[in-house]
């Protein structure tokens, strides 16, 4: 049986859908947020599945409780979760402690709100302070393309717009050249399924099965291929 992160196996997926592409940084938007990076169209991994923990990055000015035990993370921010509290409080409040209930109904609300009435400050200053993060993590990098997966993409198409602005005013490349900040669906089937045939027909060394905090699924691959 194979071990296989969430987030990465979505970078997986998109880098089979764009096997020729340019490096990027995915980020998947949800329950919490995550990051994956691939570089020279590989995978960036390490023993420890705790790279690309974008969501657990402090912000400033933020006292809300992350369920990695600390406070301030971003995912408590532009998780779905951070998202609908902000709304609930209508304006971007980082010591909200309203909660609301992560239903169906309370999203779609939520997503029909923005898509009538536009972004309101709070939405701005969540997607502001999102780029910044992501910007730091281009500019060690090195890298220029952003794929955006998961919640953020169930709104109009000028949010994922006004993130990818404010990318290019944060981070170098913008400075010089051109900062690519583009949605794209999940593709976990398709990662996983490379995962599978990449261990299968390169075995690689034993990774350690440690699960990350705060909870982040972790799929199995099970082959078939018995001795």
């Amino acid at each position: 049986m194979l071990l296989v992160q969430e987030i990465r196996a979505l970078a997986l997926g998109h880098l089979t859908a764009e096997p020729g592409g340019e490096d990027f940084f995915l980020v998947d938007f949800g329950q919490g947020v995550g990051g994956a990076i691939v570089l020279d169209g590989k995978l960036y991994a390490q023993p420890l599945p705790l790279s690309g923990e974008l969501g657990h990055s402090p912000v400033e000015g933020n006292r809300r409780r992350c369920g990695c035990g600390n406070i301030g993370c971003l995912e408590t921010l532009v998780s779905q979760r951070g998202l609908l509290e902000s709304s609930k409080s209508g304006v971007h409040s980082p010591d909200s402690t309203v909660h609301v209930p992560q239903s169906k109904d309370e999203w779609e609300r939520l997503v029909g709100h923005v898509r009538e009435r536009g972004m309101e400050p709070w939405l701005q200053d969540t997607l502001n302070t999102t780029a910044k993060v992501i910007a730091g993590v281009l500019n060690v990098l090195g890298i220029a393309r952003v794929i955006v997966t998961g919640c953020l993409n169930e709104f109009p198409d000028f949010v994922v717009k006004h993130l990818a602005e404010e990318l290019k005013k944060c981070s170098l490349w913008g400075q010089f050249g051109e900062v690519t900040c583009q949605s794209a669906t999940h593709r976990r089937a398709a990662g996983l399924v490379a995962f599978g045939l990449d261990r299968l027909v390169l075995p690689a060394e034993h990774e350690s099965g440690a699960t990350p905090r705060h909870g982040r699924e972790i799929f199995t691959f099970q082959s078939k291929l018995q001795n």
